[in-house]
C-alpha cells in the first residue's frame, strides 16, 4: 500500500512538472515575432554604423626618401566625424608581395587626431602599408601602396 502511494506521487509531480514546463515554454509565433521584431533593425542599423568607418592612409613627408624615419599616419572617419577612441591602430610595412610574417610590426599614438606610427623604409622600391582598426565594435583592414624612389 505504501509503495502504490508513492508511485501515485511520483507520478503526480512528474503530470505537475509536465504541465508547468508546457506553459513555460508555449507562445504563439505572434508573440515571438512581437517581442524580437526589432532585433533585425537595430542589428542592421549597426551594421550601417560599421560599414562607415573608414581609414585615410597617409606617409609625411612625401615623397618617401630611403633611410629617413617617416610618419605613417591614419586617419579614421566614421559618420563624418573622427574617431578618436579606436582600441587598435596597427600598421605592417614591408616590401611589396611579402608575407604576414615578414611586414614589421608598427604600433601608433593618436597624435592630432590622427593615429601615427614612426617607420624607416629602408632601402627604394614599392612597399605595402597595411592598417589594422579595431574600433567600436568593428575590426577592418586597408592597405596602401607606398614608393620609394
Amino acid at each position: 500500500m505504501k509503495t502504490m502511494r508513492w508511485k501515485g506521487l511520483r507520478l503526480l509531480f512528474v503530470a505537475i512538472g509536465v504541465v508547468a514546463l508546457t506553459a513555460c515554454g508555449s507562445s504563439t509565433d505572434e508573440d515571438h515575432t512581437n517581442g524580437h521584431s526589432d532585433h533585425g533593425q537595430q542589428q542592421g542599423a549597426e551594421s550601417d554604423v560599421e560599414a562607415t568607418l573608414k581609414v585615410d592612409v597617409t606617409v609625411e613627408p612625401e615623397p618617401v626618401q630611403a633611410g629617413e624615419e617617416t610618419a605613417v599616419r591614419a586617419a579614421i572617419i566614421q559618420n563624418g566625424e573622427a574617431v578618436e577612441d579606436a582600441h587598435v591602430v596597427r600598421f605592417e610595412i614591408g616590401p611589396e608581395g611579402a608575407s604576414e610574417d615578414e611586414r614589421e610590426k608598427v604600433e601608433t599614438a593618436l597624435v592630432d587626431g590622427v593615429y601615427q606610427g614612426m617607420y624607416t623604409f629602408p632601402e627604394a622600391g614599392d612597399y605595402q602599408v597595411m592598417v589594422h582598426v579595431t574600433a567600436r565594435g568593428s575590426h577592418m583592414m586597408d592597405a596602401v601602396e607606398v614608393s620609394v624612389p
